[in-house]
């Protein structure tokens, strides 16, 4: 998911469900943080509904297993570097 609109969407999919009270979705994260009433229940609607979109989804049961959103892309991390560098160059 690459963009405001997808996010949107697959919120709102998990929005349309039966029980859940609030779906957000984090872009930079790649992550869907669900409030529901009964997630036995709800939780193969939640993924019928955002799998009938094109997505994927992978259950993360606990904090501990979701990838820290600071480690998510080290080529991106790398590139600013490089932008700041050169920008700073220009600047003296």
């Amino acid at each position: 998911m690459d963009c405001a609109h997808c996010a949107a969407k697959v919120s709102t999919a998990a929005r349309s469900v039966a029980g859940v009270r609030d779906a957000q979705v984090s872009i930079a994260s790649q992550i869907m943080t669900l409030q529901l009433d009964d997630p036995q229940a709800a939780a193969p609607e939640i993924e019928r509904a955002v799998t009938a979109l094109g997505y994927k989804l992978d259950r993360i049961e606990d904090e501990s297993e979701a990838a820290p959103s600071a480690h998510v892309a080290p080529a991106y991390r790398r590139a600013l570097w490089i932008v700041v560098i050169l920008n700073l160059g220009y600047g003296l």
